[in-house]
């Protein structure tokens, strides 16, 4: 069998962090999931929303390419419609239709890879 998915977070903005085991024996953990999704929640509205496993599986995948046993810290994860607007508005970059706002993109820092 294959080994268990591992990933360890800290949210830069709300200074919570979750080192869950996501996946194990071929299947998703519906229990670990809903932590995630409630990490990388829009912090700014507190929505949710669920998180695409896929990505889960390319942090993994990154820190198991890397030798990696850091922690991923977030800079911005899931943002809401209205989140995403306002960043617009302000000059910060977002695209208009940001993979942020269907839980398919994140942006984080590993701490022990050089940048």
């Amino acid at each position: 069998p294959a080994p268990a998915r591992r990933l360890r977070f800290h949210h830069t903005h709300t200074g919570e962090k979750l080192d869950v085991v996501y996946h194990e024996n071929g299947a998703y953990l519906g229990d670990a999931l809903a932590e995630l999704n409630r990490l990388l929640r829009d912090f700014r509205s507190d929505e949710t929303t669920d998180m695409d496993p896929a990505l889960l599986d390319f942090l993994h995948a990154a820190q198991q390419h890397l030798g990696s046993a850091g922690t991923y810290e977030i800079i911005s994860a899931y943002r809401s419609p209205a989140t995403n607007t306002m960043l617009r508005k302000n000059g910060g970059g977002v695209a208009k239709r940001s993979l942020h706002m269907r839980g398919k993109a994140i942006d984080v820092r590993l701490s022990d890879a050089d940048t």
